[in-house]
């Protein structure tokens, strides 16, 4: 039915398919074990977290609106002491 390089390309792509399902498998496996190592710890945990009347219980959070930002001036003047200092103070960047 099959002629040999098909039976090849098959049984490659199988081989690949089987070890990913293998690997995906094993983490999964590893993390079950972790979960069911840690099941007397993270359980209740995980109910306290998933309880609807749990969050009710929280404080609020206060709300504070930011004022408006007013600008009192125009753009700042230029000042060509200010730039030859920058250029001094950073000219052990360039």
């Amino acid at each position: 039915m099959f002629d040999k390089l098909s039976q090849i390309k098959f049984i490659l792509k199988l081989t690949e398919q089987l070890k990913v399902y293998y690997t995906k498998w094993k983490a999964l496996s590893h993390v079950k074990e972790t979960l069911s190592l840690t099941a007397d710890v993270h359980h209740p945990i995980s109910l306290l977290i998933h309880d609807p009347h749990h969050s009710t219980m929280a404080l609020e959070v206060p709300v504070h609106t930011q004022p408006s930002l007013i600008v009192e001036k125009g753009l700042l003047e230029y000042s060509s002491t200010l730039d030859a200092q920058s250029q001094t103070g950073m000219s052990y960047l360039l």
